[in-house]
């Protein structure tokens, strides 16, 4: 499945596009603003605030901190209103903190700590309990078909009805390339469900490398706040590091996995050729633009009008990525497109933010040059996205995105010659 590469494929993605609109004299605004603006009633608790009920003036924590984060609006059927919900969370100070509408992500004393206002577990969950719809988030997040961490465990869900949430731990160990060294990681999942009925994922994963001595106060205000402790102990971390063999390669495994090509990888491909005939090739997909399209640097897959983006306001940019989606993962798709689409549109959200969100639309490609196709639309205050993401039965996913910041959309109009011509090389 996608849940964890297609992250960092959107990642990237975003990261360029946002890089090309300042390029071109845009000014992309702050992602954390108009979460934090969105009009919404809390409860006033001059006590100890906690999930759920709590507002932005508590500043009794000494490692936490008030935000403020939104779901997407939706039309009240009755009201015939634009109307979402809000929810102030706290999370840990520190300058590593990237916070999106409905997600936000923080790096603290060697934990790496998320909170996601709008997860997506799976199609039609609700009819699930708290517990197997965490339970199935884990097992795609840490599928073993392209994920082959070392000591790799993944707990049950325990569910606790008089919270309404349900908890799970993962831990497994894998070689860190920064530090150059092994280290074993505890993550802990966590799953409440508001009054409201709104789902809150919180995940915590912390480190053995980077694991500080004021971690565990850290933690306190965690399970003050949160309702659950984030699983944590360095003794046993160092034990399981010392009982498990850990592989040197530098990406988390996959290179050693049996269903994997020899060449997959986490890392996106997003290195160009110019072929004599005119053509482009990405990874193993070849491709055409109009005529002036260049790359915009020798050897990367950013294109442009003779190749300055700068210039003419608008980009290409193509990129190929192994995922691990099977033949029974297409099918699936096929038959129910919003599960697609759900994953993606989280996944855009969680890159972007709330610039370019409100105006997101995807519809799957009725004829397709190999595999699955969905194009995806988006945009706001003069910048317009359009891709296509087209997942192939060999497990790889190939991303196709143009940026506009021009009327005419000189950018969108390559990218239809660009998926009419492509193909496998």
């Amino acid at each position: 499945m996608i849940r964890k590469t297609a992250g960092m494929v959107l990642a990237a993605a975003l990261a360029f596009s946002v890089t090309a609109c300042k390029d071109a004299g845009q000014k992309p605004s702050s992602s954390t603003s108009s979460a934090a603006s969105v009009a919404s009633e809390v409860v006033k608790t001059p006590e100890t605030p906690t999930l759920g009920n709590a507002d932005t003036e508590y500043d009794g924590f000494q490692y936490l901190y008030p935000e403020t984060l939104a779901t997407e609006s939706k039309k009240n059927e009755e009201t015939q209103k634009m109307e979402n919900e809000s929810v102030v969370v706290y999370l840990p100070k520190s300058d590593y903190a990237s916070v999106q509408r409905t997600r936000a992500y923080v790096e603290k004393m060697g934990m790496e700590f998320t909170v996601d206002i709008q997860p997506y577990f799976q199609y039609e969950e609700d009819d699930y309990t708290l517990a197997e719809n965490l339970d199935y988030y884990l097992e795609l997040e840490y599928n073993p078909d392209y994920m082959d961490f070392a000591g790799l465990e993944v707990g049950k869900a325990v569910e606790d009805k008089a919270s309404n949430s349900a908890q799970a731990v993962v831990s497994y160990c894998k070689y860190d390339i920064v530090e150059e060294k092994p280290a074993a990681y505890f993550c802990t999942y966590f799953v409440k469900q508001l009054e409201s009925g709104l789902k809150v994922l919180v995940s915590a994963e912390i480190s053995s490398i980077e694991a500080t001595g004021k971690l565990p106060e850290l933690l306190d205000e965690i399970e003050s706040f949160y309702g659950f402790r984030p699983e944590w102990d360095s003794a046993a971390a160092e034990k399981k590091l010392s009982e498990t063999k850990v592989s040197n390669e530098k990406e988390e495994g996959i290179e050693s996995s049996s269903s994997a090509p020899a060449s997959a990888g986490l890392e996106a491909d997003t290195s160009a050729v110019k072929n004599a005939d005119g053509t482009f090739t990405v990874s193993n997909i070849t491709f055409s633009l109009p005529a002036g399209w260049e790359m915009q640097e020798e050897g990367e897959a950013v294109f442009a009008p003779d190749g300055d983006s700068v210039f003419s306001g608008c980009a290409i940019m193509v990129m190929q990525q192994y995922n691990g989606a099977t033949s029974s993962d297409l099918s699936m798709f096929s038959e129910n497109p919003e599960i697609l689409e759900a994953l993606l549109q989280s996944y855009m959200e969680s890159s972007v933010g709330e610039d370019f969100s409100g105006d997101m639309e995807f519809k799957v490609c009725e004829k397709s040059p190999f595999g699955m196709a969905i194009k995806m639309s988006m945009g706001s205050d003069g910048t317009k996205i359009n891709a296509y993401f087209i997942f192939d039965e060999e497990g790889y996913m190939s991303v196709m995105m143009s940026l506009d910041t021009e009327a005419d959309l000189p950018a969108a109009q390559a990218l239809e010659t660009l998926f009419a011509s492509v193909k496998r090389s």
